[in-house]
C-alpha cells in the first residue's frame, strides 16, 4: 500500500493520484480482514474483494452505489459516491452495522480532470464535427450505392 506522504493531498485528505487507465483503488482493514473496492474510471465496473477473493461485482453508470456483504455475523456496506464529475472526486465509505467506520476520498490528477471555463465552447464544436462526419458518411456512401 502506498504512503500517504508520497500521494498527492489537499486540504480536505483527497488523494489527487487516480488515472483513468488505472481507476479508483479504495482499501479498508477491518477485523483484521482487507476490503478492496476497485471502480473503473472508463466503463463503471466494480469489484469488491475481501481478503482478495471476489465478493461482490456490478456495473454502476450512476452517482451513488452500495455493495453489501457479511463477515462473521456482521453486516457491512461499502458505499461509493461520486461527488464531483469535473475533478472525478468521488467518496468510499464503509459501514459495520449501520455505523460510519471510515471514508476515503480519491480524485483524478488534476492533469485529467475537466475544466469547466473550457467545456462551455467544446460542447458545440464536438456537435459541430459529428454534424460534419455525419454528412460526410452520408454524401460518400450515397456516390458509392446511389443513384
Amino acid at each position: 500500500m502506498e504512503n500517504e506522504t508520497n500521494k498527492e493531498m489537499n486540504n480536505n485528505n483527497t488523494d489527487g493520484t487516480v488515472r483513468f487507465s488505472k481507476g479508483y483503488n479504495y482499501s479498508f482493514v477491518e477485523s483484521g480482514h482487507v476490503v478492496r473496492l476497485h471502480c473503473s474510471a472508463v466503463n463503471g465496473r466494480e469489484k469488491l474483494y475481501i481478503n482478495n477473493k471476489l465478493a461482490s461485482k456490478k456495473w454502476s453508470f450512476r452517482r451513488k452505489s452500495i455493495h453489501t456483504f457479511s463477515i462473521e455475523k456482521d453486516c457491512y456496506e461499502v458505499e461509493l459516491h461520486v461527488v464531483d464529475i469535473f475533478s472525478g472526486e468521488t467518496h468510499c465509505t464503509l459501514i459495520k452495522n449501520g455505523v460510519h467506520v471510515q471514508t476515503l476520498k480519491q480524485a483524478l490528477t488534476k492533469s485529467r480532470q475537466l475544466n469547466k471555463d473550457k467545456l462551455w465552447w467544446s460542447i458545440p464544436v464536438i456537435f459541430l464535427g459529428g454534424l460534419i462526419a455525419g454528412i460526410s458518411v452520408v454524401e460518400i456512401a450515397y456516390m458509392w450505392f446511389g443513384e
